[in-house]
C-alpha cells in the first residue's frame, strides 16, 4: 500500500514538473498583436525617447535549434542580459542615443507569473546588421531609469 502512495506522489509531481516545463516553453514562443492603435497605446507611436543610460542590445535567434539568424534585437538594462545559446549578439546602446517609437504589441497569450507581456519596437540611427526588429518592453521604455522622452531626435 506504501508503494501506491509514493507511486502517485512521484507521478503527481512528474505532471507538475511537465506543465511548468510546457509553460515556460510557451513564454519563449510568444506570439505578439499589434495594439499600436488602441486609446492607451496611441499617443507613443511617433514619441522619441533619449537613453539615460547604457544599456544593453541582444541579437535573438528564434529557429528550432537556434541558428545563426537574427529575428529581432531586445533593449534590456545590462543586470537583465540573457544568455543561452538563442542570443547570438550583444552591443552596448551608449546613453544620449534617441529612439522613435513605430509600433506597440501585446503577447497573445499571458507570460507565467507576469500576464500578457507588452513591446514597443523602435527607430533608431543605430547600425545593427543583420538588419532586424529593434525592441524594448514597455515597462523600460516608460521608466525615468532609463528613457527620457523628447521633442525630437533620430529617425
Amino acid at each position: 500500500m506504501n508503494q501506491i502512495v509514493n507511486n502517485r506522489g512521484v507521478m503527481k509531481y512528474s505532471i507538475y514538473l511537465l506543465l511548468v516545463f510546457i509553460l515556460f516553453l510557451t513564454g519563449c514562443l510568444l506570439r505578439y498583436e499589434d495594439v499600436s492603435d488602441e486609446p492607451e497605446y496611441a499617443p507613443l507611436i511617433g514619441s522619441f525617447h533619449e537613453l539615460k543610460t547604457n544599456m544593453l542590445i541582444q541579437g535573438v535567434n528564434m529557429d528550432r535549434g537556434y541558428g545563426d539568424r537574427i529575428h529581432h534585437y531586445t533593449v534590456k538594462p545590462f543586470d537583465r542580459r540573457s544568455g543561452g545559446p538563442q542570443i547570438r549578439a550583444n552591443i552596448t546602446f551608449h546613453a544620449g542615443r534617441k529612439v522613435k517609437v513605430s509600433s506597440v504589441q501585446k503577447s497573445t497569450m499571458p507570460v507565467l507569473f507576469s500576464g500578457k507581456k507588452i513591446r514597443v519596437i523602435l527607430r533608431s540611427d543605430i547600425k545593427l546588421k543583420p538588419k532586424a526588429p529593434l525592441v524594448v518592453d514597455l515597462k523600460y521604455l516608460l521608466s525615468t531609469n532609463y528613457f527620457e522622452k523628447t521633442e525630437n531626435g533620430a529617425e
